[in-house]
This record gives C-alpha cells, sequence and structure tokens, in this order.
C-alpha cells in the first residue's frame, strides 16, 4: 500500500456528514477547508434526505464539490462475489461509496463502526 501523506482525496459517507453538519467535526471541516474532499451521489442523495438549515445553500455546496464517480451495479456485484468479501452485509450505498473510494484511490472516512470495519479490511486509509 503506498504511504498516506494526508494529501490524498477523502471519501466521508453520510454518517461523517451528517456529524459535520451539526457542527460536531473539526477534522472533516478542516479536510472541507483544504479541499480534499470528494462528494459521492449517493452520499448526496442520502443527505438530501435530511431536514437541512440553509437546505438550497448546503446542497449547492455539496454539489460544487469534485465528485467520487458512480460505480457500476456489475462492479458492486463483482465485489460482493466471493464469500469472504468484507462488503457482505452492508447496505447498498455503502458498497457503492466504498468501491467508488477504492477506485478513486481516496482515504475514507465513516461512523458506522460495521462500515469503517469494511473499509479497513478493504485496505482504505483512513
Amino acid at each position: 500500500m503506498a504511504t498516506i501523506t494526508g494529501d490524498e482525496p477523502l471519501l466521508a459517507d453520510s454518517t461523517v456528514w451528517a456529524v459535520h453538519l451539526r457542527g460536531d467535526d473539526p477534522s472533516f471541516a478542516h479536510e472541507l477547508r483544504a479541499g480534499r474532499v470528494l462528494m459521492h451521489p449517493v452520499v448526496l442523495a442520502e443527505l438530501a434526505t435530511l431536514n437541512l438549515h440553509n437546505r438550497a445553500d448546503v446542497l449547492h455546496l455539496m454539489q460544487a464539490l469534485p465528485a467520487a464517480a458512480e460505480v457500476s451495479q456489475e462492479d458492486v456485484l463483482d465485489a460482493l462475489a466471493d464469500d469472504s468479501s468484507p462488503l457482505r452485509g452492508l447496505g447498498l450505498s455503502d458498497v457503492q461509496v466504498l468501491r467508488a473510494a477504492q477506485q478513486a484511490g481516496a482515504r475514507f472516512w465513516s461512523r458506522d463502526p460495521a462500515v469503517a470495519t469494511a473499509a479497513d479490511r478493504l485496505g482504505l486509509p483512513a
């Protein structure tokens, strides 16, 4: 695995964003200010279901972030084909975002213990 310098892009799932939107995550705020955060369409859609303060502005700012590519259904199914896949048992959106992080060579953050464990097992840096 490559040495992680902290300058690599960061893909965070909706659990990280939810805490950030409450103003409780200075580390994530730092990553945003540094321009290292990617947005995934699934994460954006999940966040759009929340009751957001200044909704239109917040969603507009999120859409302006660099985008992580969506993964195909074929890629998701291939990633789940192995009986020992750490992605087994996760939700579809989690699998999509984790695969996108892999493909982007991005660091990955989640506050969900099962998702964070899967990311670690996949070798995704935090």
